[in-house]
């Protein structure tokens, strides 16, 4: 019986998605699952090409998505999947060989589980993709309560839709809203992330961090990037609390030793460090900005989208 369906989402990343896919090959087991990529162009034939060439290795489903956007995407690809277990990776991300056997593994010997949420990694040791990491690394240390070796989520703020797996009830009731800020770097994750929550404890269950569930993501490739993510983030972020009633923001010192000791591994000179720790502290200003605009947008429009990837 085929437990889980991975699906991925992309557009126009047809390089990235390939070592995507390369690493699924390598799963152990590498079979009895399912894979469904699910194309939000117009159909790019690159992208469809590189698809079907993976048939002789993977269980693998192509599907197109002609409405732009990450919720129609995702909602596209829950309707395709299955089986019990539907999984969910971004194009980008590299996963770790044993990957499907954590997820598998840990909801066969937790009946109490909905939700694993696993551990990325940054692909690359560039300025940008670190600082991105560290707040990652923020943002998990504050939504965990820690009491062995998996550890439960305390709220909806970390359920990561590029590296989680769910129990395939649970999307029952709740698929990806389009009635919130989307886009190339949206919260739209963040937004069902806190409905799911919410559902997983109506149904007296947990969300689990399962640090066996390893994948290597590429974060911002540049400071550019970075703070263009960000100041959207905060956008977007301010409108969802406002809109939805949610409460995302984390009072913790963004300084603690927990952070320094997931980042500093990756240091490759000092002066790395040096300006990795000061674009640290200028960072979160780029999301104050972006929740200001979204006050200004307030009274002036209703219809100011985040931009979509090109």
């Amino acid at each position: 019986m085929i437990l889980t369906t991975i699906t991925i989402i992309t557009r126009n990343r047809p390089k990235v998605l390939k070592d995507c896919l390369d690493s699924l090959t390598k799963q152990v087991p590498n079979q009895g699952f399912k894979v469904v990529v699910v194309d939000n162009s117009l159909g790019d034939e690159e992208t469809k090409q590189l698809v079907l060439s993976y048939r002789d290795s993977l269980s693998v489903s192509y599907f197109v998505e002609s409405k732009v956007g990450i919720p129609f995407a995702r909602n596209k690809a829950i309707k395709e999947s299955k089986t019990p277990i539907i999984a969910f990776l971004d194009d980008d991300c590299i996963v770790q060989k044993n990957w499907l056997y954590s997820v598998e593994l840990y909801f066969k010997f937790s009946k109490n589980a909905s939700i694993l949420v696993g551990r990325t990694f940054p692909k690359e040791k560039t300025i940008s993709s670190l600082v991105e990491y560290w707040y990652y690394c923020r943002f998990f240390e504050s939504n965990v309560i820690r009491n062995r070796d998996l550890v439960k989520l305390k709220s909806g703020l970390i359920i990561d839709f590029k590296n989680a797996a769910f129990r395939r009830e649970i999307f029952s009731e709740h698929l990806f809203s389009s009635d919130t800020p989307f886009g190339d770097v949206g919260d739209e994750d963040i937004e069902i992330g806190m409905r799911l929550f919410k559902e997983s404890k109506l149904r007296n269950k947990s969300i689990f961090f399962n640090r066996h569930m390893v994948v290597y993501h590429k974060y911002s490739e540049s400071l550019y990037r970075l703070f263009y993510r960000n100041f959207w983030n905060g956008y977007s972020n301010f409108i969802i609390e406002r809109e939805k009633g949610f409460h995302l923001k984390n009072a913790i010192h963004i300084f603690s030793n927990s952070f320094r000791s997931n980042i500093e591994t990756y240091f490759v000179s000092r002066l790395q460090k040096v300006l990795v720790y000061f674009f640290i502290v200028v960072y979160p200003f780029f999301s104050r900005i972006g929740r200001l605009y979204s006050l200004f947008t307030l009274y002036f429009s209703r219809d100011i989208l985040i931009p979509q990837r090109k």
